[in-house]
Parts: structure tokens; sequence; C-alpha cells
């Protein structure tokens, strides 16, 4: 388990690396929710294949920070993510 202030450094970095200088970038938040319940490490593996396909469609220099939730009425998970570039699924 990463500790809180590792996590925290981490966030700061990145939100300095979105935001740093003159070349200012906006932030995405982007939420996926699943349809079903699975436990943690099938959701990881889940997010690591859509995480690469996404880094490969934004390409180098794509970054973010990611949560999972549990979604509280049970019916699946909630990924939620902020990325430094615009994520177009079309």
């Amino acid at each position: 388990m990463v500790s809180k202030f590792v996590r925290q450094c981490r966030c700061e970095d990145l939100i300095d690396s979105f935001l740093c200088g003159d070349n200012r970038r906006s932030c995405v938040f982007f939420t996926l929710t699943t349809p079903d319940v699975v436990d943690l490490k099938e959701m990881r593996g889940r997010w690591r294949s859509l995480r690469h396909f996404l880094v490969e469609k934004m390409g180098n220099g794509a970054k973010y920070v990611m949560n999972y939730e549990l979604h509280p009425k049970g019916h699946g998970w909630h990924i939620h993510s902020v990325w430094n570039r615009f994520i177009d699924l079309r």
C-alpha cells in the first residue's frame, strides 16, 4: 500500500507538470463506471489495459492520476482520473 505522503507528493508533482511555467495546459477529469462488481485485482487489470490504449492514443507525455471507488450501491466500480490531455474516444 502506498502511503498517503507518497500519493500526495506524486499528485503535487503531477499538478506542477500540468501547470508549470508558460506551457500551461488544462486538466481533464474523466470518470468510468463499470457495470459489474469484481475484485480490485481484476479491476486493476482492466484499468491497465484501458490505460495502455489511452496512452498509446494520446502519445508520449500523457500523464494522469487516478482513483478506484467501489460504488456504494454495489453496482460496480467508478474509476476517476485526471489527465493532462483531452481524451478523444471516437
